[in-house]
């Protein structure tokens, strides 16, 4: 995701030897919209082929409505979620329930 997650996604992509997709806020490129995420967020139109496998890197774990938003993104171009990695997860917005199905790690949980 935007801003802090970039800091968190790029030394993993490097760590893994695998590329790095930046999800970013509305501008020019393809996006989904969900009503309960205020921003649209985006990635390049080629950014996924089909059948990639995708692991998605966030700082933070809240509601799980913007994870939620860059899981369709990748799904809808064809991706395949292979993990979803979070540096920390705020329990108490109970975001999880918004992952189940998906392999989920959390680093730290507050």
């Amino acid at each position: 995701m935007e801003s802090r997650g970039f800091i968190f996604g790029c030394p993993v992509s490097y760590a893994l030897g695998i590329g790095f997709i930046p999800v970013r806020k509305l501008g020019t490129l393809v996006g989904f919209d969900n009503e309960n995420v205020k921003d649209i967020l985006t990635i390049n139109n080629d950014a996924i082929k089909p059948g990639q496998r995708v692991l998605i890197t966030d700082d933070v774990l809240t509601t799980g409505r913007t994870i939620e938003a860059i899981i369709k993104l990748v799904e809808e171009a064809g991706g395949i979620i292979s993990g979803i990695v979070f540096l920390v997860e705020l329990t108490d917005l109970d975001g999880r329930k918004m992952l189940d199905g998906y392999d989920v790690l959390v680093l730290g949980i507050d």
